[in-house]
């Protein structure tokens, strides 16, 4: 668990570390940095060794599911944004035939009190994975928002409404970083029968 300066949220928990790069936003990857930081630093270097290569890059690979991270959470209500050192979509996730995905969305439910940020750039794969758990428990923690990345209007394009296809009780798209003029106005006013209204984050 850690404080940080990203704005929207005031707590970064990462039950997962690694990732690969898919998309042109991927380029200058501020978590594929810290990574090869941290692989290198004794207290952090068996968890990071192996997601990124000796020149610091992504490997693809990741780490096991780790969801004792929530334990550590702080007692006071909180903003917490979970994976942000990996996709937690990332096809690359040894998830037990989906068991791991619907154990962590379980520990939200947990902490009431938080409400938990989910951000991929694979909302096909996070599509899935949700239909998954809400056919064996009914439905999405209350807490939890989801939400996805796009730092062009093509990406807009593809991920926006797709991320309107999946019930969540709140969605919201971060733009990072943002490569040319994207125009939301269309999905502004979107709302999702079993949802909440879309929030944009410009970053």
């Amino acid at each position: 668990m850690a404080n940080t300066k990203i704005e929207w949220c005031d707590e970064t928990i990462n039950p997962v570390v690694g990732c690969s790069k898919c998309s042109p936003g991927c380029d200058n990857c501020y978590a594929e940095r810290q990574a090869a930081r941290l692989a290198k630093m004794s207290k952090t270097a068996v968890r990071y060794g192996g997601v990124v290569n000796n020149r610091g890059r992504w490997t693809g690979k990741l780490s096991q599911m780790d969801l004792s991270v929530f334990d550590r959470l702080p007692q006071r209500p909180c903003s917490v944004f979970i994976g942000s050192m990996t996709d937690l979509f990332h096809p690359n996730l040894d998830d037990d035939d989906g068991q791991l995905t619907r154990s962590l969305f379980s520990r939200m439910n947990e902490y009431p009190d938080h409400s938990f940020l989910i951000l991929t750039k694979r909302p096909h794969l996070m599509r899935q994975a949700v239909e998954w758990v809400i056919a064996q428990d009914g439905e999405l923690p209350p807490n939890c928002w989801l939400g996805v990345t796009v730092c062009n209007q093509e990406e807009a394009d593809d991920k926006i409404p797709m991320l309107l296809s999946i019930p969540a009780v709140g969605r919201f798209v971060s733009i990072e970083p943002m490569l040319g003029g994207i125009n939301v106005a269309p999905w502004l006013r979107c709302k999702h029968p079993k949802s909440g209204v879309l929030i944009l984050m410009l970053t």
